[in-house]
C-alpha cells in the first residue's frame, strides 16, 4: 500500500501546475486526479482482500489531494481541530466518489465478469474452491467479501447492473 501511495504521491506533485491551478475548474482537475492519481492508488483494486485499516489510508492519501485542490480544503474551525471541509462536502464539490465505494464497485463487478465465465475456467475454478483442508481457520475470500457487502447471494449478485 506505501508503494501504491507513494506512486500516486508522485504523479500528483508531478502535476501540481495544474492540479493547484484554482483557475481551472475543481470538476476538471477531480477528474484529472481520478484518471491519472486514482489508478494509481486503486490499481487491481478488484482482486483485494483488504483490511479497513489499509483502506482508511488509501482514503485519507485521496483525501488529501481534494483538500490541496480545494480552496481552503485545510482551513480549520475556531479554536477545534477540525476542518471546515468534511470529506463529504470535498467528494460533493469535486462530484466524485470516495475511494471505498470505488474499490467495492471494481470488486463487485470483477465478481460479476468471473460468474459468467464457463465452469472451465481456471479463475473461477478457484474463486468457487471450497477445499477446506488447506487451510485452518476462516478464510475471508474475494467472492465472500464482495457477497457480504452487497447483501445478496451469487444468484442476486448477477442481476445487479
Amino acid at each position: 500500500m506505501n508503494l501504491r501511495s507513494d506512486a500516486a504521491e508522485c504523479k500528483f506533485y508531478s502535476l501540481t501546475k495544474n492540479m493547484l491551478n484554482m483557475k481551472i475548474n475543481i470538476k476538471i482537475r477531480a477528474q484529472i486526479l481520478n484518471s491519472l492519481i486514482k489508478s494509481r492508488i486503486t490499481y487491481s483494486c478488484q482482486t483485494w482482500s483488504i483490511t479497513k485499516l489499509q483502506v482508511n489510508k488509501m482514503t485519507s492519501v485521496y483525501m488529501s489531494f481534494l483538500r490541496k485542490m480545494t480552496k481552503g480544503g485545510y482551513r480549520r474551525k475556531g479554536n477545534s481541530w477540525s476542518y471546515v471541509l468534511t470529506n463529504e462536502d470535498l467528494l460533493r464539490i469535486a462530484k466524485t466518489v470516495d475511494l471505498p465505494t470505488f474499490v467495492r464497485e471494481q470488486q463487485r463487478k470483477y465478481a460479476q465478469k468471473i460468474i459468467r465465465q464457463e465452469n472451465k475456467s481456471m479463475t473461477k475454478q478457484l474463486m468457487f474452491n471450497d477445499d477446506k483442508a488447506s487451510r485452518t481457520g476462516p478464510v475471508t475470500t474475494l467472492l465472500s467479501s464482495v457477497l457480504r457487502n452487497e447483501k445478496c447471494n451469487v444468484k442476486q449478485l448477477l442481476d445487479i447492473p
